[in-house]
């Protein structure tokens, strides 16, 4: 009875209903879009975004913008630039994953360390904190996951045809 109220009173704290309410969130956009990128072989793609974002922070550290908005600014970019490495065929799309994952994170790190001020936590921005989710926060990941999830379905079926068998998906237009 009493690790049953303390796991009540946990649910009752605003703190964890706001992490569970992200938490959700992500996994209802991750699932269809995480297929896609397994089914492309691009499983090495979050991982490369993840790292490419800590530029975005320390950006955004070093001009005083907002961390969310140079986060995705530099996502974005990184994205393009995969997108445009991806038509070339000397390298495999996982090596050249591979290898803007290590550069990205490697550049982060030294943006980071060159800032000046007080030192920044490294781990808090490459790891985060469910934890911590704030209200807005709640708004960036369902609004995102809308459009994501509404794109998705716009182009669900050029996506599958892609990702079954791209010469013929190109062959059929």
């Amino acid at each position: 009875p009493q690790a049953l109220t303390a796991m009540f009173e946990i649910l009752s704290e605003p703190f964890f209903q706001r992490a569970l309410l992200a938490g959700l969130g992500v996994a209802v956009v991750a699932g269809p879009v995480g297929c896609f990128i397994v089914w492309r072989r691009m499983a090495y793609f979050g991982e490369t975004m993840a790292q490419a974002s800590l530029l975005g922070v320390a950006l955004s550290l070093a001009v005083g913008a907002n961390v969310t908005v140079s986060v995705l600014v530099v996502a974005v970019l990184a994205a393009l630039m995969i997108l445009l490495l991806s038509r070339q065929r000397v390298l495999p799309l996982d090596s050249v994953l591979g290898l803007l994952h290590h550069g990205s994170l490697a550049a982060g790190v030294i943006a980071t360390a060159a800032l000046a001020g007080p030192s920044v936590d490294l781990l808090g921005y490459l790891f985060g904190d469910i934890f911590a989710v704030s209200t807005t926060d709640l708004y960036w990941i369902y609004g995102g996951g809308v459009i994501v999830l509404g794109v998705l379905y716009a182009i669900w079926q050029p996506l599958l045809r892609l990702a079954v068998h791209e010469e013929l998906a190109i062959a059929e237009g």
